[in-house]
């Protein structure tokens, strides 16, 4: 009995160990399961606070860019988001840059803004990024989890051939048309892309396609649509009684140069120009007309009133108006015809035939537009606020998106250098530069510049002040035979008192640098019809996913 009941003595005793073992091994694989599951559940919620901070990172640039449409394409060291959340942990944090340096010290990826961009480029991890596209970045950051979203953004171009805030009638054999590229323009008809045309009115007849139409688009209008039976076309799909198409409604009045500061602007005075070649920033107060053609080496136009242009508008710049213009005539077909028309009023080409007349570029009137007779190749937008009619008669409108924008580099036009050399107050010599150096000591530099009218006139090169004593005309021709080197000797200038005279009193108390290299740097000059259309109106949103 005794050792029986040391036995079960000794059974209880290991039972009751055993028991215990069990039950201290459940409450630790209970614990460890609840840890694991505490530690999931808190891993999970940092993952979503990373993927909000990175989605709320991507749409802050959206909303960065939306203000400013440069922002991410130039000065990428200042272009980073940062996103934080105030219910978030405090470590948590979402960011964006388009700096590929600030991406590497953050060990992540970068965004591409490439808005402008005629050509896709090579974004983050190879991604390749369209022209007129942003490729957006996002992370976040928490709790030692990251998690990355992207976003591909598309801006087309303005898609329109021909748009107008009101009506669109044609007559005749007209063609709406596009083409990939300028270099597209060659092609056979048969070859050409779908361009399209849209129309605001309200009205029955918005549009209103007569006999020999051919629209290779859609049509999209406000209004009714009629198309001639039998004897127009369109390929494309006919919309009417849509919404109203996003139409671009450009500042003329900010295109003033007037207003704008550091730069030489060029006035005229005559109301009446032959043939004459621009170059720079160029305004005429008053209406102008101009016989001859107009030439544009790089450019920018002004006309605070009406232009009329005979012989039509060849080279590259940009012409506003504010009123009413007309140009008669047309360039050809080469690269280096580029125009930019913007008028405040109504607005006509005329030509001598679609096969002889063309105009390249992006034509924009806040009045009414005919086109007769010619070949556009760009854009036509009519957008006056009470609506505006364009009229289409035997023309071809052919959509180009590269020719909806327009970007000059303007050299400012100092004109030709020359320096005056004095020993003290005496005069002792004049004559040009030698390559690229610099005046003389004691030089005195002065450009003499000839405007578009003809005539000379000089400029103290750094505050391109105009020296009014110098503006005769016989001053300035000795002043241009010195710069020939038809008289250009050493005290040749004496050969000319005046001009000697009229300089001393000229620049008598004003200061000059030595050098005024650093006065010709370039103006940049952009123009860009969809820059003028809500972003929201134009944003494809190509894909928004977690990486």
């Amino acid at each position: 009995m005794g050792a029986r009941g040391r036995t079960n003595a000794g059974m209880g005793l290991g039972t009751t160990l055993m028991v215990v073992s069990l039950a201290l091994l459940l409450v630790l694989t209970l614990t460890a399961s609840q840890w694991n599951t505490l530690n999931f559940s808190a891993r999970v919620g940092n993952a979503q606070h990373a993927l909000n901070l990175a989605e709320s990172a991507v749409s802050l640039a959206i909303a960065r860019i939306l203000a400013e449409p440069e922002f991410g394409a130039e000065d990428l060291e200042q272009s980073t988001i940062l996103a934080t959340h105030p219910h978030a942990p405090r470590d948590a944090t979402g960011w964006l840059t388009f700096d590929p340096g600030t991406a590497a010290n953050r060990d992540g990826p970068y965004s591409t803004n490439n808005l402008r961009g005629d050509s896709a480029v090579p974004g983050s991890s190879g991604t390749v990024v369209p022209s007129a596209t942003i490729y957006l970045v996002g992370v976040g950051e928490c709790g030692g989890v990251r998690k990355t979203v992207e976003a591909m953004i598309h801006l087309p171009r303005f898609p329109y051939s021909i748009a107008s805030s009101g009506t669109v009638v044609t007559s005749g054999e007209v063609l709406v048309a596009a083409a990939a590229s300028p270099e597209a323009l060659g092609v056979a008809l048969e070859d050409l892309l779908p361009g399209n045309l849209a129309a605001n009115a309200s009205a029955e007849q918005a549009v209103v396609l007569a006999p020999g139409a051919v629209i290779t688009g859609d049509v999209a209008s406000h209004g009714g649509v009629e198309v001639a039976s039998g004897n127009a076309v369109v390929m494309g799909e006919v919309r009417a009684y849509s919404d109203r198409s996003p139409l671009p409604r450009l500042p003329l009045e900010s295109y003033d140069p007037a207003g704008l500061e550091g730069i030489q602007v060029q006035r005229l005075r005559q109301g009446t120009l032959e043939a004459p070649a621009l170059s720079g920033f160029v305004r005429r107060q008053g209406d102008l007309s101009i016989r001859g053609g107009l030439t544009m080496d790089s450019a920018v136009l002004f006309v605070d009133g009406g232009l009329v242009v005979e012989g039509g508008i060849w080279g590259k710049g940009a012409v506003f108006a504010t009123g009413p213009v007309s140009v008669h005539g047309g360039s050809d077909l080469s690269s280096d015809n580029l125009a930019a028309v913007v008028s405040g009023g109504d607005v006509s080409f005329t030509g001598t035939g679609p096969e002889g007349s063309y105009f390249q570029g992006l034509v924009y009137s806040e009045g009414d537009v005919l086109a007769q007779q010619v070949s556009l190749f760009g854009a036509l937008i009519a957008n006056a606020p009470q609506g505006s009619r364009i009229q289409l008669e035997d023309a071809r409108l052919i959509h180009v998106p590269e020719h909806t924008s327009l970007e000059l580099q303007l050299e400012d036009p100092l004109g030709t250098p020359f320096f005056f050399t004095y020993h003290g107050a005496k005069f002792s010599g004049a004559g040009a530069p030698k390559g690229n150096s610099g005046p003389k000591k004691d030089s005195v530099p002065v450009y003499v510049r000839r405007q578009p009218d003809g005539t000379f006139v000089l400029f103290e090169p750094v505050s391109n002040t105009r020296l009014t004593g110098l503006t005769s005309q016989g001053v300035a021709d000795a002043m241009v035979r010195l710069l020939s080197g038809m008289t250009c000797k050493k005290h040749g200038a004496s050969r000319f008192p005046e001009t000697e005279t009229e300089l001393l009193q000229a620049v008598r108390g004003m200061a000059f640098p030595q050098s005024p290299a650093a006065r010709l740097k370039p103006a940049r000059f952009t123009l860009d019809a969809s820059r003028f259309v809500a972003f929201q109106d134009q944003m494809r949103i190509m894909y928004w996913r977690e990486r």
